[in-house]
């Protein structure tokens, strides 16, 4: 076993921390190893791009939703129908 430990993160690791990554809630050393890693990594940067273009695609979404007027006790309905999603 190495006394060093590895510069850049794993895969695993990366998978297991990419929300905090995206969100810049992680400590550094835990961004520059995940960073590192994603240089080196196109596995997971592809696997990143495709989670930013889901949050993008989702905010646009709550965006659009809170633009259409429901009356209150319709949306009511509906969130008793199919859950509430948003917020």
């Amino acid at each position: 076993m190495s006394r060093w430990p590895r510069v850049t993160g794993t895969c695993r690791e990366t998978a297991q921390n990419i929300g905090d990554y995206m969100e810049r809630r992680l400590p550094l050393l835990h961004r520059v190893r995940i960073r590192l890693h994603l240089l080196t990594c196109p596995g997971c940067v592809a696997w990143l791009k495709s989670l930013q273009a889901t949050m993008r695609a989702v905010s646009g979404l709550r965006a659009r939703e809170r633009a259409v007027n429901v009356p209150p006790h319709l949306r009511a309905r509906i969130e008793e129908i199919f859950g509430s999603a948003g917020p």
